[in-house]
């Protein structure tokens, strides 16, 4: 339970200190109305550590909190496996499993994202949708080597921010030990974010 809550507190202050960041900044509105990916990937670490254990239930909770926001087809399973990758790396997976290509039957955009066409291009320029973003932030991750590289390089490529908060809770999980000691890190997000973890992993699974 350690190490996962090690990743859970992780990927907490990664999508809190990406959110003050960008509340500092000035969140700018979306050019897509409801399906913005800063709003159906934003909040994905929550239901991933809540279910860890039962990934079908944390994609269906995914799936409706997208379906909430207003995302269409694409944005809803582009969330859904977004919470799949998020949950593989709290589970303590290596980067090249959480990162390994799989098969989704569903909207296209989505299916080849899942078969890895991310790692053919470079990140599209005009970030617009769920996918494109959720194609940005694996590619960033892939090529990173800790925390702060890849929020410095979701920075360089997103300054309205939606990839800066996707990349903030999947980096926050896989080096959660360089993130505690981040210059980058907003003081004062440990203690929240280690409450939260806690009641999160403390909930029944089923």
């Amino acid at each position: 339970m350690a190490d996962i809550q090690a990743r859970a507190i992780g990927s907490l202050i990664g999508l809190l200190s990406a959110t003050i960041r960008q509340g500092q900044a000035g969140w700018r509105p979306s050019r897509t109305g409801l399906n913005d990916p800063s709003l159906t990937l934003a909040i994905i670490a929550p239901i991933a550590i809540r279910w860890h254990g039962w990934p079908r239930i944390a994609q269906e909770q995914a799936s409706l909190q997208a379906k909430a926001l207003g995302a269409d087809n694409e944005g809803v399973e582009t969330s859904e496996i977004f919470v799949r990758i998020v949950t593989r790396a709290l589970l303590g997976y290596s980067r090249d499993r959480i990162l390994e290509p799989f098969d989704w039957p569903g909207e296209r955009a989505v299916a080849l994202l899942a078969q890895g066409s991310w790692r053919n291009r470079a990140p599209p320029l005009a970030i617009q949708t769920a996918a494109n973003t959720l194609a940005t932030t694996l590619w960033i991750v892939a090529g990173a080597g800790h925390f702060d590289g890849a929020m410095q390089q979701a920075l360089a490529l997103d300054r309205e921010g939606a990839t800066v908060v996707a990349v903030s809770q999947l980096a926050g999980a896989i080096w959660p030990p360089q993130l505690a000691t981040s210059s980058k890190v907003v003081a004062g997000l440990q203690r929240p974010a280690e409450g939260i973890a806690r009641t999160l992993l403390a909930a029944p699974q089923r």
